[in-house]
């Protein structure tokens, strides 16, 4: 009890980081959350009318997204897995490899006897890393071929066997011709003949950097405890299935419901978001919903016509709904059938439009709702009796308060030029620009690059083009016409640079250091080649202002492809 108020008083997500916690705490802390979101002000115990197991699902499968404790907690210890795996000069992975890792690896060691809890916990979170995890190429010196996950296909796999004896202990790097990075074809197609073009479509580093662990389920290859925990998830999703857990009836019926559109999204206020969600997953302590829970012996009828009390019925097929309904100025009246549900009615209500003057914009079948509800409540509850009309106002009243009360945030300027602060520093300076592009032909993978190289110092302009063979991605190819083009301004001893591309996802990739997985080598190697220069920016560029480039590379792809 003790560790328990420790650790909800200062910082859960402290201890879970560091150590693997008890089933009963996690428990605990789970109740203690579970309280507070189903109890009310007056510290009073209330029924949960949802399990935790549908509160701590994703928001997008239709709960409110709850951490789970446990797959949280091995979610967190999963990163310091990551951290000794990834980073095994620092004094922490030393200090744990020297001490448990004498006659294993890191990701094969298994937990001793004697080992400390808190070893116990980084093996916990590294169970959930492993099979997610492989290596992407850039030397290939430290991947071995059979034993690392390292060919790319929808995922990183390592290669199937058998492999004979001579081969079973080759390196990447054996694959590769000395001093160029490029491929040694015919050895693949010898050793690996089922992968050589998925093999020849990957691309190492021509320049030396050094192989790298990556996390698969992140495209920058970078573990994140957020990706760990949908990881932990989905493993405990199939877990369950494997064990014959089948959905209800009502989750088979909302099997197709997008809780994203028609919930989370909807312009209205967050609680009566929750409130959505609360009708659409029967979590209302309505007349219906406590029978069938047990809490009452016979049903509880509408409190204004007698009918079984379902929120079908209080929100779309009582008479008294139906007046208010009737009251709202819409653009067309909302065509509520017999069997028509409420999920149906809030699906077809993004295109409901309150006309003029009320001046609600947003949506109003939620504040409806919302006033029909609390309206149910004063009439059970305090026996006030409201007019439909009073309750259409309010509603619109509601909307058009909230609608007004929010801060209308300004849009971003559209920077076509990019980082304009850091040009404007480099206008003292003599900068070359280099414009790049590349067009890939998806039938044959292959790929044309062209670049343009502007130097103001010479008053000359130079262009160049290249192709290439096995291109995976139209991403890849731009990526090279990137690399090639700084290969060319080194050549040409060129000092300050500014490289600009119409793709704007390498533009962020090359600035923030985050390079997707498929394009670790080549980035590296860019990376490299940036050190080479006095000052480099990369900017992106709309398509337009980069036509001279892309007619090149055309011109490239149709000498290659005639």
């Amino acid at each position: 009890m003790t560790m328990l108020k420790a650790v909800l008083s200062a910082s859960p997500t402290h201890a879970m980081s560091c150590f693997e916690l008890p089933v009963s705490l996690c428990k605990r802390i789970q109740s203690t959350l579970t309280r507070f979101w189903w109890d009310g002000n007056d510290n009073k115990k209330k029924m949960c009318m949802t399990s935790w197991a549908k509160l701590s699902k994703p928001k997008k499968l239709g709960v409110l997204g709850f951490r789970d404790i446990q797959l949280f907690n091995k979610a967190l210890l999963a990163k310091q897995s990551w951290r000794v795996l990834t980073n095994p000069d620092c004094l922490l992975s030393r200090v744990l490899r020297g001490k448990y890792c004498h006659n294993a690896s890191f990701l094969t060691v298994k937990a001793q006897a004697s080992c400390s809890h808190g070893w116990r916990g980084i093996l916990h979170g590294r169970d959930l890393l492993a099979p997610n995890i492989g290596k992407a190429i850039g030397d290939g010196m430290c991947t071995r071929v059979w034993k690392d996950a390292w060919i790319r296909t929808d995922t990183l796999s390592c290669p199937m066997g058998p492999a004979n004896e001579e081969v079973i202990d080759l390196f990447v790097s054996d694959l590769l011709l000395r001093g160029s990075g490029e491929w040694n074809k015919p050895k693949i197609r010898q050793l690996l003949p089922g992968y050589a073009e998925t093999i020849l479509c990957m691309r190492p580093s021509r320049l030396g950097a050094e192989d790298k662990w990556v996390w698969t389920l992140n495209n920058s290859g970078a573990y994140s405890t957020k990706s760990g925990y949908y990881e932990a998830v989905k493993q405990q999703n199939q877990e369950g299935e494997q064990h014959g857990i089948i959905q209800g009836n009502q989750q088979n019926r909302l099997h197709n419901f997008n809780w994203n559109k028609h919930i989370w999204s909807v312009k209205t206020a967050p609680k009566i978001q929750v409130f959505l969600w609360k009708i659409i997953q029967d979590a209302l302590p309505l007349g219906m919903a406590l029978q069938r829970r047990g809490i009452l012996s016979h049903p509880v009828t509408c409190a204004r016509c007698g009918a079984p009390e379902s929120a079908d019925h209080l929100f779309l097929h009582c008479r008294f709904a139906r007046q208010v309904w009737d009251n709202i100025p819409l653009t067309r009246t909302i065509d509520i059938g017999t069997n028509s549900t409420f999920d149906q009615c809030l699906a077809a209500s993004h295109d409901l439009v309150c006309l003029p003057p009320t001046g609600v914009s947003g949506n109003i079948f939620s504040w409806v709702c919302w006033c029909i509800w609390t309206a149910r409540n004063l009439l059970v509850f305090e026996d006030r009796t409201l007019d439909a009309k009073d309750i259409s106002c309010t509603s619109i009243k509601l909307a058009r308060e909230w609608q007004e009360a929010q801060a209308h945030k300004p849009l971003p300027a559209h920077n076509l030029g990019g980082n304009n602060s850091h040009i404007r520093e480099l206008t003292s300076m003599t900068v070359s620009t280099l414009f790049t592009d590349a067009a890939w032909k998806a039938q044959d993978r292959t790929a044309g690059c062209g670049w343009i190289i502007h130097n103001p110092q010479e008053r000359e302009t130079t262009s160049g083009t290249s192709t290439e063979l096995c291109v995976a991605s139209p991403l890849m190819a731009e990526a090279l016409a990137v690399r090639e083009a700084l290969l060319h301004a080194k050549a040409l001893h060129l000092s300050n640079i500014c490289l600009k591309s119409d793709n704007q996802v390498l533009v962020k990739a090359l600035n923030s250091k985050q390079h997707p997985v498929e394009l670790y080598g080549i980035n590296l190697d860019i990376e490299n080649l940036s050190s080479s220069f006095c000052s480099i920016s990369f900017v992106h560029v709309s398509r337009n202002l980069n036509s001279a480039a892309d007619a090149l590379a055309k011109s490239a792809m149709y000498y290659l492809n005639p």
